[in-house]
Parts: C-alpha cells; structure tokens; sequence
C-alpha cells in the first residue's frame, strides 16, 4: 500500500511538470489516502478496514481476521480515516495544519470524477503546491521515511518550489538537532562541518563520516583530507593535483611560495 501511494503522488508530480492537470489532481489524491491508511496499517493491516469484525477462532478466541487477499473489502473514506486516528492517539496536527487544503483537493477531486471537467487548472496547480510540504513532512513524521529514499524521481519534486522550500526546513531542523550542545562542546565534542551544497542552491551539506551529505536533495560527496593541515573538502573541490598528492590546495601553493 505505502509503494502504491508513492507511485500515484509520483505520477502526480509528472503530470504537474507535462501540464494535465486533471490527472495530476486525481493521482495526488489516491496517493495522499493511501499514505494516510499506511499509518494505520502499520499499527494493524485491520485499522484500514471501513468496519472491524472480530470473530471467534477454532480455540474460541477473539481475533481480528486479516485482510482478504481477493480484495472483498471496503477501506476507510477519508473522513473514516481521520475519526481512526484520533480513536488510536494517533497525533493529527499535521491534518489539521493542512485540512482546509486537503477538504479542497477532496472537493476538486470529486467534482473532476463525478461532473464534466469543469474546474479552473490554477485552482488545482495552486492546491497542488500548498500540498507539497504537508507530504514532505507526512512522510517523515508519520512514517519514518525520507522522500529521496522513497520517490524514484525525487528531483522533479524539487523542481517544485513549495516541496523544496519544505526541504530546506527539514534541512535545518536536521542541523539544529545535529549540531552538538554546549555541554558536548565543553567536553570535546567538535562543531558539524558544514558546507554549501554544490548541487542545490540553498542546502547545505554537513559532514557524516568520510563524507558530505545535503539532507535536502541528498546530494552526498566524498571527504578529502589533507595530510598537511587535517584539512577536510569535498572531493569536488579538490584539484586533480592535490588527490594525487593527498594535500589541499592552500597548502600546496604555500609549499609551493617557500620554494
């Protein structure tokens, strides 16, 4: 269910960028509720089912049968959807953040299904887009994922400016809780190294290991360090002569002055 989601929001997107938007409005919508019944089927496959029958097994048990393989099920609604979670403690901030534009997507959507194609395509362009950070950040606090590990073409996201300017957030909220505090710092822990990202135009890479990683395009480069000053770089910046070498540029144009 979660890759089916996926796969209608990225068919979504491809139709945003190719200009159908009457397709767009309706794979955004399929995939969005699907992604909202892998919440819940994650705490049980059951929760997703409009009504929950217990029965009676052979040891006259009670238990929750599992999902019919042949599909004879009905699924919640989306209004469904929203009562389960709050019957279930699940949190439903990020749903009521965005409930105005989602009821709007949910209208938008209906009207393209049941009517001629009667709606205005900057009223879908424009939902589309203040939907996009509500996914970014569904994805990964609701189901523990990350975006570019899960949507194949993560850069057309990113051609988008609302999903990128939601990335950027992510970016430094990640930052912000990798970054040591003072009392780490006090006790010999090091400042993250950071860097502008040579990939995107806002991101920011810190360093994880041997590498450079911009947790906003999931641009990622080597380290190269100098076995002069301990220096660290991206591979990309170092010149063909200092990889060869093993020493940084600026130390070797200072060698290079003294001789």
């Amino acid at each position: 269910m979660f890759q089916n989601g996926i796969d209608y929001i990225e068919r979504a997107v491809n139709s945003y960028h190719e200009g159908d938007t009457k397709i767009t409005c309706m794979f955004l919508w399929s995939g969005i509720l699907l992604l909202l019944k892998q919440r819940l089927y994650d705490i049980h496959p059951s929760l997703i089912l409009d009504k929950i029958e217990p029965k009676l097994n052979k040891n006259n048990e009670l238990v929750i049968p599992e999902l019919d393989k042949k599909g004879n099920f009905k699924t919640l609604s989306f209004d469904g959807v929203i009562s389960r979670y709050k019957k279930n403690n699940i949190d439903t901030k990020l749903l009521d953040d965005y409930k105005r534009e989602l009821e709007q997507l949910r209208k938008l959507r209906n009207r393209i299904e049941h009517f001629a194609f009667d709606v205005k395509d900057d009223d879908i362009l424009k939902i589309f887009q203040s939907l996009m950070p509500f996914l970014n950040k569904f994805i990964e606090q609701e189901l523990d994922a990350k975006p570019h590990d899960v949507f194949q073409d993560y850069d057309n996201f990113l051609q988008i400016e609302q999903f990128y300017e939601s990335r950027i957030e992510s970016m430094q909220d990640y930052i912000e809780k990798e970054e040591p505090g003072y009392s780490e710092l006090k006790h010999g822990d090091l400042p993250l190294e950071k860097l502008e990202c040579g990939y995107c135009s806002d991101g920011i890479m810190i360093s994880h290991g041997d590498k450079f990683y911009c947790e906003t395009c999931s641009h990622e480069e080597s380290l190269f360090e100098c076995i002069r000053c301990g220096s660290r770089i991206p591979e990309s910046e170092c010149s063909r002569n200092c990889q060869e070498i093993s020493i940084c540029d600026d130390c070797w144009e200072t060698i290079i002055d003294r001789e």
